[in-house]
């Protein structure tokens, strides 16, 4: 889903989250959504490329980044490919 607010453009979709994207005049942010301890749930900035591509590599390698611990190179690579692939090959992108 897109959303326009004032000058900010956000992007979300369920194969993103927790992640999302904004766009204003300065450029792209990612934000994730973060639940504390408390229950509750804040937003924070975790990476600023340069293009909506951009945007969609980054947070396959955050989504990556949070699966933990790969006990090879080949391991982590495909998962990378993995992520990677729910988010280009659902929207028919060549990222």
């Amino acid at each position: 889903m897109m959303t326009t607010t004032g000058r900010n453009t956000i992007v979300r979709d369920q194969v993103l989250e927790p992640y999302y994207c904004s766009r204003d005049n300065h450029g792209w942010t990612i934000f994730e959504e973060v639940e504390s301890k408390e229950d509750s749930t804040y937003t924070k900035a975790v990476s600023h490329p340069s293009s909506f591509g951009g945007c969609l590599k980054t947070i396959a390698k955050l989504k990556v980044h949070n699966q933990g611990d790969f006990d090879s190179i080949k391991t982590y690579l495909e998962s990378y490919v993995e992520e990677h692939n729910k988010i280009s090959s659902q929207f028919n992108l060549s990222i």
